[in-house]
């Protein structure tokens, strides 16, 4: 029996938030002290309030599970997991760029903070590809995903959907798996039609 959502529907359904929130904020504040603990050489005093933090933690979750909170299907739990794979996956690029900004201000010690957090969130994703690669879990976006999320951005920005294949952002499309020859087909100007989702030539 799972006991995901089963607090809902419970007359103690107020108490698990509490205590949910309770475990959540306690951690959070142990994983803050752990961070000046190391600051202040007190190790073994970090290492036992890492361990209290974890598990604090993991109580939180079991709290939110309860109260309703992620997705109780197996494919719906790897489906949450590779989206936190593609948010680790991608956050080396977006902090350098941060570190420079910051850096550029004047603020290298803020910058290298933020620096020294990349190879750990580099290993995060690691680790979760491991697992995908052992239980045959795709992870990587399709070209088409990349396509859709570009026409989204443009239908935001009240932007034309249909565009030069040349327009696509360079960091997402170019290094997607594309299903023709990118050069031949940009040099002739080839684009998408979002109306008939097929492709046609502008001449």
């Amino acid at each position: 029996m799972t006991m995901h959502n089963y607090a809902q529907h419970s007359k103690f359904a107020d108490t698990i938030r509490k205590m949910q929130a309770a475990e959540t904020n306690g951690s959070e504040l142990y994983f803050v002290l752990i961070y000046l603990a190391k600051e202040l050489g007190l190790h073994d005093l970090a290492d036992a309030m890492l361990k209290n933090a974890c598990e604090d933690s993991l109580h939180g979750g079991m709290y939110g599970a309860m109260l309703g909170k992620g997705k109780e299907s197996e494919e719906e739990l790897w489906k949450q997991a590779v989206k936190l794979y593609r948010v680790e996956a991608s956050a080396e690029e977006s902090l350098r760029k941060m570190a420079e900004e910051m850096r550029a201000a004047g603020e290298p010690q803020l910058a290298d903070c933020v620096e020294s957090t990349i190879a750990e969130e580099n290993e995060h994703a690691r680790r979760l590809k491991a697992v995908f690669d052992a239980h045959g879990i795709a992870y990587e976006k399709s070209w088409h995903s990349y396509k859709k999320e570009y026409e989204n951005d443009r239908r935001r920005n009240h932007q034309r959907v249909s565009c030069n294949v040349g327009q696509f952002p360079r960091t997402r499309y170019h290094n997607a798996e594309k299903p023709w020859n990118n050069r031949r087909e940009r040099r002739s100007g080839k684009t998408w039609s979002k109306a008939r989702h097929t492709m046609f030539f502008h001449r």
